[in-house]
Order: structure tokens, then sequence, then C-alpha cells
């Protein structure tokens, strides 16, 4: 797949988790045209970086027909690991009620 240098990876199609991203690294992985792993961890005031992404992937699927949306999910390789790569122990995905 050819980048677009002057085009967002996440409209291009390639998962990159930088809207969610704490900064850090001065945007080396988009620099290079390389999307953002989320290595910094969540930006501030974001509480489960993983459902912030899924919910900015939400936003720029643009399609209304639900088979059709979730074969583009299912294009997704191991969406969880994908963005939870290093939050999954912050998430509010396993947290028990207290």
């Amino acid at each position: 797949m050819d980048i677009d240098s002057e085009k967002c990876l996440l409209d291009q199609g390639i998962i990159c988790l930088g809207p969610a991203t704490r900064g850090g690294c001065e945007a080396r992985c988009i620099t290079t045209n390389y999307p953002c792993r989320g290595c910094f961890g969540p930006a501030p005031k974001i509480i489960d970086m993983g459902a912030k992404m899924i919910s900015v992937l939400g936003s720029i699927i643009d399609e209304k027909d639900e088979t059709k949306m979730e074969q583009i999910v299912d294009e997704i390789p191991d969406i969880a690991g994908t963005l939870y790569e290093f939050t999954a122990g912050k998430s509010v995905l396993l947290r028990r009620k207290k």
C-alpha cells in the first residue's frame, strides 16, 4: 500500500492511535509515515484509550450497511491488541466494580 504523506493515515485506512495518544515522541511515527502505536499512553483526560479509538474509528467509517461495516471492522487484525497494546492494564474492560 502506498502511503500519502500529505493525508492522515486514518483517512487512508491505516490504524493510527495518534488521536488518543499522549505526545512526547515529537511525532516520530507520523513523520516517517508509520502509524502511532500509543506507546506514551493515553492523552490527558482520556480514561480508556481503546474506547476512545473505537469512537474515532466509528466516526470515520462512512458506511451505513451493517454487513459492510462488519467486514471493515473484521479487516482490523487483533483490534483489542492493537488498541490496548500499551494500556490494557489501565483499561475499563476488565475492571471490577467496587
